[in-house]
């Protein structure tokens, strides 16, 4: 299979939590229970220009027992894009939503994602507490996904969950 740029050429680019948050980038990526059940993570991201969100992921893991929820926010926690309660699956592969497209324009935003329960494993990076708070994450007890966010800070929360969103753009 042959890479082909050009005119009318769709080209998918991801920005997530790794490489477009705010974490550093030493932090181990591992997987890990999540924390607390029906607890919602916010993770800021930065976007540098206006784009179309085609499809919102998150990095799975083999345990399975409850739900999740995935979504998008904008800086005043008001809900872009959200899943809903979904069987989380046990096959270890990345998840990946096909969301209604949904333009923004460059600044800050926050990937979302929630669990019903603190078996289910997800990818994450080792993040010690409280150097989420100091790089703008919030949390707050809520499942499913609010439409709209109550952004806390904890200075406890130590899971930084790898998500991120997938662009399509053509070549003009």
């Amino acid at each position: 299979m042959s890479y082909v740029r050009g005119p009318g050429v769709q080209h998918w680019h991801s920005i997530n939590t790794a490489s477009s948050g705010l974490a550093a980038p030493q932090l181990t990526p591992s997987g890990a229970a999540w924390p607390t059940a029906n607890l919602a993570i916010y993770v800021p991201i930065l976007v540098r220009s206006r784009v179309t969100i085609k499809k919102l992921w998150y990095s799975n893991y083999t345990t399975a027992t409850g739900n999740y929820d995935i979504g998008l926010y904008d800086s005043a926690g008001v809900a872009l894009a959200r899943k809903g309660s979904t069987a989380k699956s046990a096959d270890g592969v990345a998840v990946v939503w096909d969301c209604t497209d949904t333009v923004i324009s460059s600044g800050i935003y926050y990937m979302a994602l929630a669990c019903s329960n603190n078996t289910d494993d997800f990818g994450r990076l080792t993040a010690a507490a409280p150097y989420m708070a100091a790089l703008g994450c919030f949390s707050e007890s809520s499942f499913p996904l609010p439409a709209t966010a109550t952004f806390a800070v904890s200075n406890a929360l130590a899971f930084y969950p790898l998500m991120g969103l997938f662009l399509d753009t053509r070549v003009s």
